[in-house]
């Protein structure tokens, strides 16, 4: 399958952003535990992992529409189960421990490049908390037994964020209140502040001090909550309205919790017009212009800013990245390889892209890699290119955003199937 996305230029007010699947995937964790009503909730892939392994344990749900409504949960527990995480990194490291806080028999199961992304901090835990474990070759299919009963956790900072919002989102199923210390490098911080104040939103409470967290084990009581929209998938429009447009974005939490939220900050280093009046953050085409950007809390916003800095005059760097080879794709070498057959000057070491922006891109065909942000990024592309681009495999998108490309059909974009 391929989709031709051809120059365009994006107009008019944007209120169709999807929430965000980071809160969401804590929000129905949370939510099914204490029988709530979640709502404003997408159906990506990813998220319909979650759904699934919380069915698999016991979780009845109802769906209406964008709402899930949960009965008071029944869990399993000291039982065997099998889950199926799909190809969902956020679904697999969240429900380890909360299976294992059950006393369950579990196997984890995952498609895509799912079984490669590393483990190892969790092999560690388990070590030393004494629960038995056993996988092939690659991470999955992984066998664990044993029981987590909470105390004293540590937890490396610099491979994955979701490692400790896993054992946090567990905490109310622990025995014993949970103490979690992160050592080394903390990446991708603001998830964890995410989960931080969706435990105590919750009625969780949880303490912070540094890179210590205790979370007592205390049942999550909210009964309602809903769920904001997503900067992270805002960023593509914004970026979009940056390279060619004049958009209106509505419908954004301005004190949001979301890292992603950091792109208003990052266009305005890239001298973009942008301005926020009431509900309306308004983009129109600029004078772009390089920056260097530390990207170690905000990774999923490179493959959209590795376009943005092409169309920006001088030298951008995208630095700290090194985590964006374990992906859905290595995105560093993916973005490299696909922006390079566009003409653009880019070059790439272990943990950076180095654009050299201004250069007239022209069109051809690319690979999304099956990765939903690489896809995105690269239809955000076409807005400014010289020519068509045509992208193989564009259904990808479906992990994150499945209305992806109708609704960047209906703020202006220009997508077709080829003859």
């Amino acid at each position: 399958m391929k989709f031709v996305c051809s120059p365009s230029s994006l107009r008019g007010k944007i209120d169709f952003i999807p929430p965000s699947k980071s809160i969401a995937h804590r929000a129905l964790m949370l939510g099914a535990i204490a029988g709530a009503t979640i709502r404003n909730v997408d159906y990506s892939k990813d998220i319909i992992a979650t759904l699934d392994c919380l069915n698999a344990l016991g979780v009845t749900s109802r769906v209406e529409g964008g709402t899930v409504h949960f009965s008071p949960a029944h869990l399993k527990r000291n039982m065997p189960v099998s889950l199926n995480c799909g190809e969902s990194g956020s679904t697999l490291r969240f429900f380890i421990p909360f299976s294992q806080a059950l006393g369950n028999q579990t196997i984890f199961r995952g498609e895509g490049r799912l079984p490669k992304r590393p483990l190892t901090v969790y092999f560690e835990l388990f070590d030393e908390k004494k629960l038995s474990y056993s996988h092939e070759e690659n991470y999955l299919p992984l066998s664990v037994s044993g029981t987590l009963f909470g105390g004293s956790f540590q937890v490396k900072g610099n491979i994955s964020s979701q490692f400790i919002t896993g054992l946090m989102l567990s905490a109310p199923l622990f025995e014993r209140p949970a103490e979690i210390t992160v050592t080394g490098d903390f990446e991708s911080k603001p998830y964890v502040d995410i989960t931080l104040d969706m435990l105590r939103t919750f009625g969780v409470p949880a303490e912070e001090n540094g890179s210590f967290y205790r979370i007592e084990n205390t049942l999550p009581a909210l009964k309602d909550y809903t769920i904001e929209k997503d900067w992270s998938q805002a960023a593509f429009f914004l970026c979009g309205g940056a390279i060619s447009g004049d958009i209106c974005l509505t419908g954004m939490n301005l004190c949001s919790r979301q890292g992603d939220k950091r792109i208003l900050n990052i266009l305005n280093d890239f001298h973009a017009d942008i301005t926020v009046e009431q509900d309306c953050i308004h983009v129109k085409k600029s004078r772009l212009q390089a920056a260097d950007v530390d990207v170690r809390d905000v990774p999923d916003l490179v493959p959209v800013l590795a376009v943005l800095a092409c169309y920006a005059q001088g030298k951008t760097r995208l630095y700290n990245a090194a985590r964006l080879r374990l992906k859905e794709s290595d995105r560093l070498s993916a973005m490299y390889t696909e922006l390079q057959k566009l003409g653009a000057d880019i070059s790439m070491e272990e943990d950076c892209l180095e654009i050299r922006g201004g250069k007239p891109l022209h069109g051809g065909e690319i690979f999304s890699h099956n990765d939903h942000r690489i896809a995105m990024a690269l239809a955000v592309c076409s807005l400014g290119t010289q020519g068509d681009i045509v992208i193989r495999e564009p259904y990808c998108i479906e992990k994150s955003y499945p209305a992806f490309y109708k609704d960047f059909i209906e703020a202006g974009g220009r997508v077709h199937e080829p003859y």
